[in-house]
């Protein structure tokens, strides 16, 4: 990826945050985006809902078999710690064996060993989600990989965060425009 098109998507990101239906394009087009420099079967991207994470977008060839996908943290202590530490985590097939398995067991049938990583999403006062990266293939994600996805996610967050103040922001220029218009209107 060249550095021209790694800033083209960092402006895109920008420009799709502050838009009208800004959440689901922001979060999709990051997920495209992280395909040009990550390889992955499935990219799925979680925000967070007290303690479970709900599935908001995914991508690649298996993101349909995911719709409407949750996870509890209760249920997988290892995420819960990726997104204490706010550091993506790399699994190996040995972590995926133990009782806590793999986030996608009963949904997708993935080979032993594939590559999986967590990656961590928040702001500098709690954690926002994550983004699950999955690749058929075996073998693990490196640490070059790894430091690019950090970097990533950190974009990724901000992006989620202008897209959900640009939200809330129209919803209170719309308010104020109805109360404006009833002050009007007596």
């Amino acid at each position: 990826m060249t550095e021209s098109s790694a800033l083209r998507d960092l402006t895109d990101l920008a420009r799709y945050a502050t838009s009208p239906g800004a959440l689901e394009r922001t979060y999709r087009h990051a997920l495209v985006a992280l395909k040009r420099v990550v390889p992955y079967d499935l990219a799925a991207l979680y925000e967070l809902d007290g303690d479970k994470l709900v599935l908001r977008v995914a991508e690649g060839r298996l993101a349909s078999k995911v719709v409407r996908h949750t996870l509890s943290l209760a249920r997988f202590p290892s995420i819960e710690r990726t997104l204490t530490v706010r550091e993506p985590t790399v699994f190996a097939e040995h972590d995926h064996a133990g009782a806590e398995g793999d986030p996608y067991d009963g949904v997708l049938d993935l080979p032993h060993g594939h590559s999986c990583m967590i990656v961590p999403l928040y702001s500098a006062e709690r954690p926002l989600g994550l983004i699950t990266l999955d690749a058929l293939a075996c073998g693990h994600y490196g640490e070059d990989t790894k430091a690019l996805c950090h970097v990533y996610a950190q974009v990724v967050s901000m992006a989620m965060l202008f897209a959900k103040s640009s939200l809330e922001f129209e919803s209170a220029r719309a308010r104020l425009e109805g109360q404006n218009r009833a002050l009007v209107d007596d």
